[in-house]
């Protein structure tokens, strides 16, 4: 895995903020990752 990949990893992101949130998970899924969610609370990703 080269530097920035991130090619079958799962990302969760949690962030209140939905730009930033959105931000964040595009930049992920731009580098390989698959992105779970965002969700703007811990609780509403836990189940």
């Amino acid at each position: 895995m080269s530097q920035g990949d991130l090619t079958g990893r799962k990302v969760l992101v949690v962030e209140d903020n939905y730009l930033q949130a959105k931000t964040i998970a595009e930049a992920l899924a731009d580098h390989g990752a698959e992105v779970l969610g965002p969700f703007p609370e811990p609780e509403e990703c836990l189940p």
